[in-house]
Parts: C-alpha cells; sequence; structure tokens
C-alpha cells in the first residue's frame, strides 16, 4: 500500500516534497528502484486547470523533484498528483 501524503495548497505540498528529497538524499535513496512506492497529491479548493498526473519510475529523486516543478510553476491552478512507483 503506497504513502500518502495530501496537501491543500501549493506552499505545504513544496514543503513537504522539501522534506522527502532531504530524506531521500540523506538516506541515499534517490537513485534507489526498490520498495518506494508513494503517492503525492496536491488538491486546491479552486483550480483553474485541468489535474496533473505525473508517473514516477525512474527513481524517487526523479519523480519527486517533477512534483517540485510542477508545484513551482502551477501554484494552486490544478490539482497534481505525483504516483511514485519506483519499483516498476
Amino acid at each position: 500500500m503506497p504513502e500518502t501524503y495530501r496537501y491543500n495548497d501549493c506552499i505545504s505540498a513544496k514543503l513537504g516534497i522539501s522534506f522527502y528529497i532531504s530524506q531521500l538524499k540523506q538516506t541515499k535513496r534517490s537513485c534507489d528502484q526498490e520498495g518506494l512506492c508513494d503517492l503525492f497529491v496536491l488538491s486546491p479548493q479552486k483550480t483553474s486547470f485541468p489535474p496533473l498526473l505525473l508517473l514516477g519510475g525512474m527513481g524517487p529523486l526523479a519523480g519527486a523533484l517533477a512534483f517540485q516543478q510542477a508545484c513551482e510553476f502551477f501554484h494552486n491552478d490544478r490539482m497534481i498528483i505525483l504516483y511514485q512507483a519506483s519499483s516498476t
């Protein structure tokens, strides 16, 4: 079962994913493709654009950085979902 991280606004999502990235780097699991299966969801109250789904599978750091960049680009304008399936 994936670990689920839910955020209601862009600021908390960016803080949460930054912490996740720092944990990956500290534990040296940033390119480990075994065992990590996490779900990150930014779900603002009102959105202007359709949802964005990111599928992570190249390693946990790549997916986390993509989610972070999407949050910085779209802010609270769309729902952003990262399914971090690093064991794929």
